[in-house]
């Protein structure tokens, strides 16, 4: 499942999605739909943002845990 939880969006310091929740079953066919501006695209590309950060912070969590371990090994 992905889930998005209290997401605030900002563009040029105006909030434009506020406290978002947002639940995606796993292996679900996801659709947003609403009229032309209404912030769509700009979710979706918060979205990728908010996977990225975790993917690197999950990446830089490894490998501080295990630049940690091999130290501790070393001595």
């Amino acid at each position: 499942m992905f889930t998005l939880r209290n997401l605030d969006v900002r563009r040029g310091g105006k909030l434009i999605l506020s406290d978002l929740l947002l639940d995606v079953p796993r292996a679900a066919v996801t659709g947003l739909l609403g009229p032309s501006g209404s912030w769509k695209t700009t979710l979706l590309q918060e979205i990728v943002v908010v996977q990225i950060v975790k993917r690197e912070e999950s990446e830089r969590l490894a490998l501080a845990a295990s630049v940690y371990a091999a130290s501790a090994l070393a001595v």
